[in-house]
């Protein structure tokens, strides 16, 4: 059994090379080795616990150990008349099997803590095989076989709470210890590999306690990415608007690839999780945009906003006339926002934008300086920020129509798509 714990990659090398493992040939995880294991020595339990029943006159159909070993009449009719011993027979049955595989469990338990050392994450996949065997023995009504397994399982639950809370301290301690933005934090990365290699160790086991155990897990462990990378962005954004945009960016880069990779795997039990993100994604994309969009066109956003207020509790030609909007007040916004100047706006929101979402991340922009190219974070946010853009405009340009007929603006939607365009690779 120990030499069988050699078969099992470091999880260091695991983490260079995740998908080669798969293709060595004679190669098997820890938890397809102890499946094997399994395998051997469950037949074997049944088979002498079979053999000591017959021999000991206890089995459920009747036959004595002079039946089993086929000698003459005289004897089996001797024999027969013995069927059905006590209580206490069976108890030396049960004893017997404990002495005759005495070595099992410890032998086990050493063979596991072994393989586990070199890699934790077999760890579901040995209590999947744990599970599966031991209902296998209770329906059999193999008692030793089914307790010591259980016996295992259980020690297994143990070691998997403490690993579970050395995951959830890791994540605490990057909150405490982040400073700076930087990217995508290595738990959000991280965790759909986690996801798949777990995952792949839980095939036939739904209706397992295992399962119920994993889908508990993933819940304890995206709460505290999702608290640790909040506390984290609010640490960043405390303060001037840097801050809050800074607050921003980290949710909306952490979110955008928590969704990308898990949304690959159709997988019922983080469903959940991945619509708590979108939500998340959402509220602070929306929020970036419209802290971004202000700096350069704020008059404009002021006076669209200022004046659609307006309109609802007053006419058009109320609203023109009101000394805050007014066809002055509708000059300067037009004035500072000819073709020439939109286009001025967007470039110089371009390389903001760019900076914030594409300093040497794998989530940039991928199409070298000045380009976004689709999949990425920065062309996710550089489309929402044209789309909110286009609103403006929109509702800028009806707001003319309505309180200002005898005015017109100096651009016009295809000319803030154009300038956008640009920046798309």
């Amino acid at each position: 059994m120990r030499r069988a714990g050699t078969i099992v990659r470091s999880p260091l090398d695991r983490g260079k090379d995740k998908d080669k493992d798969k293709d060595r040939k004679g190669e098997l995880r820890g938890y397809e080795a102890f499946g094997r294991i399994l395998d051997q020595i469950c037949p074997i339990t049944y088979r002498e616990e079979e053999f000591l029943s017959t021999f000991l006159q206890i089995n459920e159909t009747g036959e004595t150990f002079a039946d089993y070993m086929g000698l003459d009449s005289y004897f089996r009719r001797q024999a027969s008349r013995w069927i059905g011993l006590s209580k206490e027979t069976q108890k030396l049955l049960r004893g017997a099997m404990d002495l005759i595989f005495s070595f099992l469990p410890e032998g086990m338990k050493k063979w596991v803590d072994d393989v586990l050392e070199l890699d934790k994450l077999q760890l579901v996949g040995i209590m999947a095989h744990l599970e599966r065997y031991k209902l296998d023995a209770e329906e059999r009504g193999n008692t030793f076989l089914a307790k010591m397994l259980q016996r295992q399982f259980q020690r297994m639950l143990s070691y998997h709470a403490r690993h579970l809370d050395e995951l959830i301290k890791s994540i605490e301690a990057t909150k405490l210890s982040s400073k700076k933005r930087k990217g995508v934090v290595h738990y959000i990365k991280y965790f759909p590999i986690f996801v798949n290699r777990v995952e792949g160790q839980l095939t036939g086991a739904d209706s397992f306690e295992i399962r119920t155990v994993v889908d508990t897990a993933y819940e304890k462990l995206v709460n505290s990415m999702f608290e640790s990378l909040q506390q984290m962005a609010k640490l960043e954004g405390e303060g001037e608007d840097k801050g809050q945009l800074n607050y921003h960016i980290i949710l909306v880069e952490n979110m955008h690839s928590f969704i990308n990779e898990l949304s690959q795997q159709s997988l019922g039990s983080i469903a959940g999780f991945i619509r708590r993100a979108e939500t998340i994604y959402d509220e602070n994309i929306s929020a970036y945009v419209h802290l971004v969009l202000r700096r350069p066109f704020q008059r404009l956003v002021d006076f669209v906003d200022g004046a659609e207020k307006l309109l609802k509790t007053m006419s058009p030609s109320d609203v023109s006339s009101n000394s805050s909007y007014n066809k002055a007040q509708l000059k300067k916004v037009i004035k500072e926002t000819s073709t020439k100047d939109v286009k001025r706006h967007v470039d110089a929101m371009f390389k903001r934008v760019e900076k914030h979402f594409a300093e040497g991340d794998e989530n940039s922009g991928g199409g070298g300086p000045g380009s976004v190219v689709p999949g990425t974070v920065l062309f996710v946010v550089w489309k929402a920020c044209e789309d909110e853009m286009i609103s403006i405009t929109e509702r800028f340009l009806k707001l003319i129509a309505t309180c200002y007929r005898d005015s017109s603006a100096e651009y016009s939607v295809a000319d803030v798509e154009s300038a956008f365009k640009r920046y798309r690779a």
